[in-house]
């Protein structure tokens, strides 16, 4: 596109640099595409922060009840921007993380609220440049409800 351009812009035309209307026209022109440029870059290169991992406590039988501790592991490698927050949400229970040692951000759920069942671990990361990414592929099991027994003789 940008060969195009200047192909038809100045190909086989004699530049009379004594002429400054044809000079300005020539910067003006270049300014014009060097702006688009500016504008074109950063938004097809803006990535934004990588969820590697996400774990949360689980008790025996692969459920989850009572309050339990999610965590992930978030970092920017692509463009090295600061991490500025990562936020769960577990149904309608959500929490702000934590960050412990770099990259490793944590926060505790009480799923107690929350009715037995299946629901979706959504994390969302947050770059110092607002950047979000949103991973939504961690699914728990709350079991509140104690088991009962019965005796039969």
């Amino acid at each position: 596109m940008i060969e195009k351009y200047l192909k038809d812009r100045f190909y086989n035309k004699s530049m009379d640099i004594k002429n400054p209307r044809k000079v300005f026209a020539l910067l003006a022109s270049l300014l014009i595409l060097i702006g688009a440029i500016a504008l074109v870059v950063p938004a097809v290169f803006a990535v934004g922060p990588t969820i590697s991992s996400i774990s949360f406590s689980l008790n025996v039988g692969g459920f989850t009840s009572g309050t339990t501790t999610v965590s992930a592991d978030v970092s920017d490698p692509t463009d090295g921007d600061s991490i500025s927050s990562v936020s769960f949400d577990l149904g309608s229970e959500s929490c702000a993380g934590i960050e412990g040692s770099p990259g490793e951000w944590s926060c505790t759920i009480d799923t107690t609220a929350l009715s037995d069942g299946s629901y979706v671990l959504t994390v969302t990361a947050t770059d110092s440049n607002a950047e979000e990414t949103v991973d939504t592929s961690t699914t728990v099991i709350v079991d509140n409800t104690a088991p009962t027994t019965t005796k039969t003789y």
